[in-house]
């Protein structure tokens, strides 16, 4: 089923991920793209994060506006993802019946087939199983990479953008990550940091300590990141 797609995430920098998957999945079995306005969607998902606070209500508030665009084109479809998804199960449909499509973190791949179940049924389609092999072999071919990173005291990258964006998780220490036009912002052990798309910044230790962060990045045309200027002493130093 050709169309557009809108995405809806609630949650962490692995929802972000995972709702970039789900984009995939559908653009390369259904052909379908991507759009920023929900009222033009064909198949409007809502992707969320159970330990956000109010998830629960968060999702269910935006059901209820997504109901108004179903009731004014009734061939669009909805489905909720992700770990509330998993939590909620059939409850979902019960609560809301004009939902389409509940799938857990461990199913999206499977997002093609349920759309089809459900055009050939009629019926809502609900997987929040967890065949956690399966999902790794179905994704398409990864655009992610990630690589651990130490930095000494006083190290730092160069100014430099990703253009689908960044994530960095610390596993060791703390150091500074700066976006342009913002402050230095001190990041440490367990922070996770997420640089949009585009986005101009750099990172790396401070003057007095030891950093490690893991960064995964995805390529576009094969091509994860576009490095620029150094960062000058003068610009470090405002930390």
């Amino acid at each position: 089923m050709p169309g557009r797609l809108y995405i809806k995430t609630f949650g962490c920098q692995m929802n972000e991920y995972d709702s970039g998957k789900m984009r995939d999945v559908l653009e390369a079995a259904h052909g379908m793209t991507s759009t920023d306005n929900p009222a033009e969607a064909d198949v409007l998902l809502v992707n969320t994060c159970s330990v956000r606070e109010k998830a629960q209500e968060k999702v269910f508030s935006l059901l209820g506006e997504w109901r108004l665009f179903k009731q004014q084109r009734p061939h669009v479809v909805i489905g909720v993802g992700g770990c509330v998804a998993s939590q909620e199960g059939e409850g979902i449909t019960a609560r809301a019946p004009f939902v389409d499509l509940v799938f857990g973190p461990q199913t999206l791949h499977r997002l093609p087939a349920m759309l089809r179940g459900l055009q050939e049924s009629g019926r809502p389609q609900i997987d929040v199983s967890f065949p956690e092999i399966e999902k790794f072999d179905r994704l398409p071919p990864a655009r992610a990479a990630g690589n651990a990173v130490t930095f000494d005291p006083g190290a730092r990258t160069a100014w430099h953008t990703h253009p689908l964006g960044q994530i960095l998780i610390v596993t060791f220490g703390h150091g500074w990550a700066q976006r342009e036009g913002g402050p230095i912002e001190e990041i440490r052990f367990r922070d996770v940091v997420w640089f949009e798309p585009g986005e101009k910044h750099w990172h790396g230790a401070s003057p007095t300590t030891t950093m490690t962060h893991f960064a995964i990045q995805e390529s576009l045309d094969g091509k994860a990141v576009d490095w620029m200027e150094k960062v000058s002493e003068d610009q470090y130093r405002r930390g």
